[in-house]
């Protein structure tokens, strides 16, 4: 009975409004630790310069230094935001500097494309297209694999849009 009476009153996640789906990729984490290691040799260089005898310094190159490092680190920092999240609504995808929300009822197709580069070695991205063709870059990347988590994200996607965008009165 105690079982029936918990199952009954937590409302699912879609019901909840809670996310539904939550993409962050650990590779931010690399980034932002080499921003945070360039900042803090930044940091080290002015430190050294301040507490070195001989010349009075220059202060404002090593303010220059300070404010390059603290830039550094704020880029870093801002790469940490970067996500895919879906609920019930659309699909919100952050970026280091704008944030995307896209309504399942918009969302036409969830794709991979390689990532251009000088050197191409199979390293591929997951798109958004919207049903007025926008194409919408998410930071997810990775290896195109039979079974990969590219594949999963995408198949995932795919089946939330046709869940959602079919619901009346979806949000």
């Amino acid at each position: 009975m105690g079982e029936d009476v918990l199952a009954s009153s937590a409302p699912s996640p879609a019901e909840s409004g809670m996310p539904l789906l939550v993409e962050r990729p650990k590779v931010r984490w690399f980034w932002f630790g080499i921003f945070a290691v360039m900042a803090a040799g930044l940091i080290a260089i002015v430190v050294w310069f301040a507490i070195s005898p001989g010349e009075g310094g220059d202060l404002g190159g090593e303010w220059a230094f300070v404010g390059l490092a603290l830039l550094m680190l704020a880029f870093g920092l801002g790469l940490l935001r970067v996500s895919i999240i879906a609920d019930p609504s659309g699909v919100i995808v952050t970026s280091l500097f704008r944030r995307r929300t896209i309504p399942w009822g918009e969302l036409e197709d969830v794709g991979l494309v390689e990532v251009e580069a000088a050197i191409q070695f199979g390293l591929h991205q997951l798109a958004l297209v919207t049903r007025d063709g926008e194409l919408v870059q998410t930071a997810a990347t990775g290896f195109v694999r039979p079974g990969c988590r590219l594949e999963r994200l995408q198949r995932d996607l795919l089946a939330m849009r046709d869940r959602f965008s079919s619901m009346p009165d979806a949000p």
